[in-house]
């Protein structure tokens, strides 16, 4: 017997979202960091590999390790980049592209050797998290034994306001990004998500790198759920699990722990099979909503570890019903705002314990 608790994957809702970024001017760089933003880092990057995408990219060594042990061969950036020597002479040598950000880094590029990978410098243009400043950049180069790594690198930066298409400091970083790239004219990386759908990097006016994460994923960067229409994208995950129990609560009763909900009228109850041992938000707790049976519920009483309680007085349903956490029809933007977190943090913290289910595989779709 399997738990019904489960995350659906819509493997055709990944390929429809890939179609709709892929712009014809940027070179997709597919994100699966974050097990792939918990939706599954080995199967989502098996069907972006069947699906066309060419590069992926990873946080750290660990993560590229794994994709290469499981038959992966595509290029994989390591954003964070290579923290010791031998991680950076191993991402050399199996084809992962190191994003070198520190003096340190510097240390390990000989000028005698011949890189068969890109080396991606990262530029600090505000965000202050890393990165070379633009002197950092032009002393190195400067040298004359560096030269030659002119011709196979890429200038990257990261947007720290692109979920704000309106604020100012992205043009900011922009310009400073561009000035640098005007001593160069190699490929550039500018855009995140956010930064490819509001088409923040368009007047460099040349094909670049484009670094798609959340929006892979069906999921809006600034959070509104509205800005996915821009681009036709659709929810990757749908969470769901069943009702396991149901109860009448009086007037007054309370429900759950510390009572902190309290019944304003005569209530039915539904308890369901997740909580936040399943990474359901426990601040979901008297604030969240579900869909059963299409008909919105409220959650009632504090998310525990493994239940949720919610109020469906007025909605038809059974034990065994399913309840749609999050999903196409119920958007993880909601129950994130509703918390005052984002999506990014909901759809990366399902646990391992919640089974993902995949649906409608590459394979299978390309028969029909």
């Amino acid at each position: 017997m399997q738990r019904k608790t489960v995350a659906e994957i819509d493997l055709a809702a990944l390929r429809h979202n890939v179609q709709c970024l892929d712009d014809g001017k940027s070179t997709l760089i597919a994100v699966v960091k974050a097990n792939a933003y918990g939706h599954g880092m080995l199967r989502i990057a098996e069907e972006l590999v069947q699906c066309g995408v060419k590069i992926l990219a990873v946080a750290f060594i660990d993560e590229a390790h794994t994709l290469r042990n499981s038959g992966i061969t595509q290029p994989i950036l390591v954003l964070e980049g290579p923290l010791a020597r031998a991680e950076f002479d191993w991402m050399v040598m199996h084809n992962c592209w190191p994003m070198l950000h520190s003096q340190e880094q510097l240390d390990w590029i000989s000028p005698h050797r011949v890189f068969d990978v890109p080396l991606w410098f990262k530029v600090d243009t505000g965000m202050h998290r890393l990165g070379f400043s633009a002197d950092e950049i032009m002393t190195f180069f400067a040298q004359p034994q560096y030269a030659k790594i002119k011709e196979n690198m890429v200038l990257a930066t990261h947007f720290a306001c692109a979920d704000n298409p309106e604020d100012p400091f992205s043009q900011q970083q922009i310009d400073a990004f561009r000035e640098l790239h005007q001593n160069f004219g190699c490929p550039i990386s500018i855009s995140n998500s956010a930064g490819h759908i509001h088409e923040l990097a368009s007047g460099f006016g040349q094909s670049d790198y484009a670094r798609v994460g959340i929006t892979l994923y069906g999921c809006a960067p600034n959070n509104q759920a509205e800005v996915l229409s821009t681009r036709d994208l659709h929810p990757v995950m749908t969470l769901k699990a069943p009702i396991i129990a149901m109860r009448e609560v009086a007037h007054s009763e309370g429900v759950g722990y510390g009572q902190t909900w309290t019944a304003t009228r005569d209530s039915t109850i539904a308890t369901v099979a997740i909580g936040y041992a399943d990474g359901y938000p426990r601040h979901a707790s008297n604030c969240g909503r579900v869909l059963v049976n299409g008909i919105t519920c409220p959650i009632v009483g504090r998310v525990s570890m493994d239940m949720i309680t919610i109020d469906v007085t007025d909605v038809p349903c059974n034990i065994g019903d399913q309840v749609v956490l999050w999903g196409e029809s119920n958007r993880v933007e909601h129950i994130a705002n509703a918390m005052g977190t984002i999506n990014y943090e909901c759809v990366t913290r399902v646990s391992e314990r919640v089974p993902r289910n995949y649906l409608n595989p590459y394979c299978i779709d390309k028969k029909k």
